[in-house]
């Protein structure tokens, strides 16, 4: 049951958590340690960390593919709404946590999108001033009143989210593995 893919999954989230982590980091001294190159590299760590963000939690819905037997190809898993609505056929109440988690998730997946295909990020500041980050969608919508953010807001904003949904997946391998009768010393291979 926890060798093979699950297994790989697993250590691929873990992994990708630990990115986070370590992305979140360098943001935070490169914003404390400004220097004449600190914006292209606020921008080249910000990206990073947001396209490791998404990928924590496109391989936590890969994990629930292969421990819930959802049967969406690999190539074609991440958390998403069709993914939410798969997973409710299995597992009511997981899914309803994460579909009440949805807004946050597709905001940073729409900010990654949105720097991968259409446009980048201005961070402004530094030094004395904070570093802002300048949201060119944002400024041009009405609707939303934040045309800048604060950096490190903007990070430390979504890690206790990000956390709360790893713990939440892995607990649940732990769970499933239980249910199968297995104990925390067994790992038979899927």
């Amino acid at each position: 049951m926890f060798g093979g893919e699950l297994h790989a999954s697993v250590a691929n989230s873990i992994e990708r958590l630990g990115m986070v982590y370590l992305g979140r980091e360098i943001l935070t001294q490169e914003v404390h340690n400004f220097t004449g190159l600190s914006q292209i590299l606020l921008k080249f760590h910000l990206y990073h960390w947001l396209y490791d963000s998404v990928a924590c939690l496109d391989s936590l819905a890969r994990v629930l593919n292969v421990l819930l037997d959802l049967g969406i190809a690999p190539r074609e898993v991440n958390l998403n709404r069709r993914f939410i609505g798969i997973l409710e056929s299995r597992q009511k109440e997981l899914s309803r946590v994460i579909d009440k988690e949805y807004v946050w998730i597709e905001d940073l997946r729409n900010m990654r999108s949105t720097i991968i295909h259409r446009e980048g990020r201005l961070i402004t500041g530094g030094g004395q001033e904070p570093c802002f980050v300048w949201d060119f969608q944002r400024a041009f919508n009405p609707n939303i009143d934040l045309n800048r953010v604060k950096l490190p807001d903007l990070v430390d904003e979504f890690m206790p989210k990000i956390d709360f949904l790893c713990h939440m997946v892995i607990s649940e391998v732990l769970e499933e593995q239980k249910r199968k009768g297995f104990s925390s010393g067994q790992f038979p291979s899927d």
